[in-house]
């Protein structure tokens, strides 16, 4: 488990000639997954994610009877975070990503990009961007937040937005799944691209 050797970082300064890139690489190994349904990792990224890729072409999860399961979900939270009683308070930068397949049988990694002010939500969640940002409690219509629509009535923010990919500090990288990994998977790689 840990950031590989793939990994570049060009250092904290800022330079005016051109950019900076960063790419990060991340592996969940066969110890790390193994009868989880979840697993979590605790990176220093200070920048703008870009691009994220998530390999798990060689992952195996115990499937009763075989058979493919898409119900496999990546997320980026905020992790060095206390709330008022000392617990950790972990924050999403974006929505979590849901209906993945964690199985060798898909046989491409996902890749994924953010969507700075490109893309709009039309209400239906069919949109281009990839990682996005719900406007917040989704659950009971009192708590739904409001915002001030062209005629100046109080209307819910009920769309997603894009993602600027900012983050700072610690970041934390989740995998889930409702069906544990098989002692015979092989590791997953999550890649982000950030300046």
């Amino acid at each position: 488990m840990g950031i590989g050797t793939a990994s570049i970082n060009d250092g904290d300064g800022r330079y005016a000639s051109r950019n900076r890139v960063n790419r990060l690489v991340y592996e969940f190994t066969t110890l790390d997954l193994m009868a989880q349904l979840s697993v979590t990792a605790d990176v220093q990224i200070n920048g703008k994610i870009d691009n994220i890729i998530v390999d798990a072409t060689r992952s195996v999860l115990q499937l009763p009877g075989g058979g493919v399961v898409s119900d496999g979900s990546f997320q980026l939270l905020m992790s060095d975070l206390t709330d008022g009683a000392g617990a950790p308070a972990l924050y999403p930068y974006h929505a979590p990503i849901s209906a993945l397949d964690f199985t060798a049988a898909s046989p491409q990694p996902y890749c994924f990009q953010t969507s700075e002010g490109g893309a709009t939500a039309d209400g239906t969640h069919a949109d281009a961007n990839h990682l996005v940002v719900w406007s917040g409690k989704q659950s009971g219509a009192a708590a739904l937040p409001k915002t001030y629509n062209g005629a100046g009535a109080a209307t819910v923010m009920d769309d997603t937005v894009p993602w600027t990919g900012l983050v700072c500090g610690k970041v934390q990288i989740k995998l889930t799944t409702a069906t544990a990994w098989d002692p015979t998977t092989g590791s997953i790689f999550v890649t982000i691209i950030y300046s």
